[in-house]
């Protein structure tokens, strides 16, 4: 969607009319969730694609902004997600370094009003690694991470040889 066609989707019964700057910001949003389907302020790409597109560099609190002023003129739809502790975050209290997905708590994840959130992306952290210059030894397959399981495993019987359970 271009531009123009964009700006004819705004509402006009919004009590102020936005900037052309704020119109820029929000097409790129906008295109941007067309593309990837959702997007939150964790959304490093998000972050990328304003920057290359728009040349802004935008922070957390920018965006949460632009998400709640779109919401509210019906161009997004916000979804809250809450994240349970992990059966490792509950033995040790402190959030789990091999926990795959996002820490616990409550989040908003936006998608175009009607869509909904694929919880496999929803709050993980999507940072484009840099390429090192340096090439890693394929390594063994004994050498392989261990799973979830093998590690809470662990941690259940160091409980037990300090506490005495």
């Amino acid at each position: 969607m271009d531009r123009e066609t964009f700006l004819h989707c705004i509402p006009s019964w919004l009590p102020a009319k936005p900037s052309a700057e704020t119109v820029d910001v929000w097409h790129g949003i906008f295109e941007y969730i067309v593309e990837h389907g959702q997007t939150d302020y964790n959304d490093h790409r998000l972050y990328r694609f304003l920057r290359d597109r728009l040349g802004i560099h935008a922070s957390a609190k920018f965006l949460t902004r632009h998400f709640k002023r779109m919401h509210d003129a019906g161009l997004l739809a916000v979804h809250t997600i809450v994240v349970r502790p992990d059966e490792l975050y509950r033995l040790l209290g402190v959030c789990s370094m091999f926990n795959n997905g996002p820490a616990p708590g409550k989040f908003k994840c936006y998608t175009l009003p009607g869509k909904s959130v694929d919880l496999e992306k929803a709050g993980q952290p999507n940072f484009e690694p840099t390429p090192t210059p340096t090439t890693r030894r394929p390594q063994s397959p004994e050498s392989e991470p261990q799973s979830h399981d093998y590690f809470a495993s662990q941690v259940e019987e160091l409980r037990r040889s300090m506490f005495g359970e």
